[in-house]
C-alpha cells in the first residue's frame, strides 16, 4: 500500500509549526526522537509478513466485477493482472478446510490433510466430510470439506513470493505441476501459468494451465534465496 502523501506532509508541517512556535526538539529535551525509536525495534520476522496469493480471475473476481481486470487473467494484489506468468515452485502443501455452507465461516483445517482441528476434528481420512454423497437427484455431490493442493512460488515475472492454490476443478492440474516438480525437485523448475476457457454446469469459468520452461540458473537461484529469507 503506498504511504498516504497527503497525510504525511500534514504531518511534517505539524512539525514544523510547532517548532516555529518555540517548542524545543525532542533531542533536547533528554527524549528519543523519532529516529531512535525506530532503530531500537526488532528487526521483521517470517511471522510479520504477509505472502500474498496467486490467483486466477473468473467472472465474479473483485477485480473483474469492477472492470480492473479480465476473467482468465492471472492477478497479485498491488501488480497488473497478466495474462501468464512464470514461477518457480519452492514448497509444497496439501490442505484440508471444512466452512459452513451458509455463513463461510471456518468450521475445521487440517495443515497437512492428515489431522483436523475444530469441529470436527480428528483424522482426516476417516471424516465423513471428505468423502462423494450421493445427491438426492442422484447426481454426486461433491466432499463438504474442500481439499487443496498449495504452493509457495517464487513469481519471476512479478518478482515477489506468492501462494499458489489447486483446489476443486483445478486439482487435476495441481497434479501435473506435483509430477514435474517430483520429478525435478522443488525450486528446480519453472513453469508458465496460463488459463484456458471451460464450460461447466454453472455457466463458462477459465481453468489453470501448466507448463514447464526453461529460465535462467539465475532465477532458480534467486527464487531460492527469497524463499530461504522468508522462513
Amino acid at each position: 500500500m503506498m504511504p498516504d502523501e497527503t497525510k504525511g506532509t500534514g504531518m511534517m508541517d505539524d512539525m514544523l509549526a510547532d517548532e516555529g512556535e518555540g517548542t524545543a526538539p525532542l533531542a533536547r529535551t533528554g527524549q528519543p526522537t523519532g529516529l531512535d525509536l525506530y532503530r531500537n525495534q526488532s528487526e521483521i520476522s517470517p511471522e510479520d509478513v504477509y505472502i500474498p496469493n496467486l490467483r486466477l480471475a473468473q467472472g465474479l473476481t473483485p477485480e473483474v466485477q469492477s472492470g480492473d481486470a479480465r476473467p482468465g487473467q492471472w492477478l497479485i494484489t498491488g501488480f497488473e493482472p497478466q495474462a501468464e506468468v512464470v514461477v518457480v515452485p519452492v514448497a509444497f502443501f496439501k490442505r484440508r478446510e471444512l466452512r459452513d455452507a451458509d455463513t463461510r465461516e471456518g468450521l475445521c483445517y487440517s495443515a497437512d490433510s492428515l489431522t483436523g482441528f475444530g469441529a470436527p476434528g480428528g483424522e482426516c481420512a476417516k471424516c465423513p466430510m471428505q468423502e462423494w454423497a450421493d445427491g438426492p437427484d442422484g447426481k454426486r455431490v461433491a466432499p463438504a470439506c474442500n481439499f487443496s493442493y498449495e504452493y509457495i512460488v517464487y513469481s519471476d515475472t512479478h518478482q515477489c513470493m506468492a501462494l499458489l492454490k489447486f483446489q476443486k476443478t483445478a486439482i487435476k492440474t495441481g497434479k501435473v505441476l506435483n509430477t514435474a516438480v517430483a520429478q525435478s525437485g522443488l525450486g528446480n523448475i519453472a513453469v508458465r501459468l496460463k488459463a484456458d476457457p471451460r464450460q461447466g454446469p454453472r455457466g463458462a469459468f477459465f481453468s489453470p494451465t501448466v507448463v514447464p520452461v526453461k529460465v535462467d540458473g539465475a532465477i532458480l537461484e534467486e527464487a531460492k534465496r527469497r524463499f530461504a529469507e522468508s522462513v
